[in-house]
């Protein structure tokens, strides 16, 4: 039986990608500059630079074990006033931990988001490897005021020494770091592979509005913490300090 057939919760281009991802050399990017498009949407989603009072969605994401789950319960009760916190595993539906399944319930997660705005709350989703493509691509993302992005990283030995030691099925790992590695990507260059999350989800995400030649720069604003040599709590520091950039209100 080929890998592919056993873990369907798996996208399959990422059997394809493990093999190419051991053998890159692991770099995290120093930085992402602030880039813009001319749609509003995407001039609307990073307006949190400039207007502190827009209602944010932060998209704390990462392949996993990078430690977003470690972060989300670890700044909870900080930012708790000011911004709803959520986890694809609380929303009350019966995971399948499928493409299409993820992709549905990001855009549940992005309905609960906007009626959090309209109460004057930011949002966060933390806990979950939830690509910036997929949250732009839901149906109701355009009425988001405002996005940013923070990718969790960690090299290809210290996810897998951290996968290895919470029981992770040790055949599942390369695709795990596989999966890393295209996110490394994704958050800097939308063009990179992006059939890794469109092939095999959901019928109505609304890829177009980043996936498209008329879209030549990056549309998201990310943020990149390099969690190699940090422990949980100063990971959770640096995303509560990348909060309260954005929420001076």
């Amino acid at each position: 039986m080929r890998n592919r057939d056993r873990f369907p919760g798996v996208p399959g281009e990422l059997f394809e990608l493990s093999e190419a991802a051991n053998k890159e050399e692991y770099r995290v990017p120093d930085f992402i500059s602030r880039r813009l498009s001319h749609w509003d949407f995407f001039i609307a989603a990073s307006q949190g630079l400039r207007d502190a009072s827009v209602r944010m969605f932060f998209l704390v994401t990462g392949a996993s074990g990078v430690g977003k789950t470690s972060v989300r319960k670890l700044i909870g009760a900080e930012i708790a006033g000011k911004v709803a916190i959520c986890e694809l595993g609380t929303l009350g539906i019966t995971p399948e931990w499928s493409l299409r399944w993820r992709h549905q319930a990001v855009e549940q997660v992005v309905q609960l988001a906007i009626k959090h705005q309209e109460s004057g709350k930011h949002f966060l989703l933390c806990g979950d490897p939830v690509p910036p493509g997929e949250l732009y691509a839901a149906p109701s993302a355009v009425e988001l005021a405002g996005v940013q992005v923070c990718l969790l990283d960690a090299s290809p030995e210290r996810q897998t020494e951290r996968l290895t030691l919470r029981g992770d099925p040790a055949e599942l790992i390369p695709h795990h770091i596989a999966f890393a590695e295209w996110m490394r990507h994704h958050v800097v260059d939308h063009r990179y592979r992006p059939e890794v999350i469109i092939n095999q989800g959901w019928e109505q995400m609304r890829w177009h509005v980043w996936n498209s030649d008329q879209i030549t720069v990056v549309p998201w604003n990310s943020h990149i913490i390099d969690t190699n040599e940090l422990k949980p709590i100063e990971v959770a520091r640096q995303v509560v300090s990348w909060i309260k950039l954005h929420i001076r209100d």
